[in-house]
């Protein structure tokens, strides 16, 4: 089964959550981590700049902060 993630519950703390995916990946930009319910851009703007990560690595890490 796939991992899913529903951003919207990070929405009010989202610049804790850029804080971490910054301190984690310094390389991501502001625009990298706008916020957006769509969970496939969202992770899809990640995995492009992070050259082809794993997206349940990614919502694994999302998921961890």
């Amino acid at each position: 089964m796939e991992e899913r993630i529903n951003l919207r519950d990070f929405k009010s703390n989202w610049n804790d959550v850029k804080r971490r995916l910054k301190d984690k990946y310094p390389h991501l930009t502001e625009r990298d981590l706008e916020y957006t319910e769509d969970e496939e851009i969202f992770v899809g703007r990640i995995q492009s700049r992070l050259g082809g990560q794993k997206r349940k690595d990614i919502i694994e890490t999302i998921k961890t902060l």
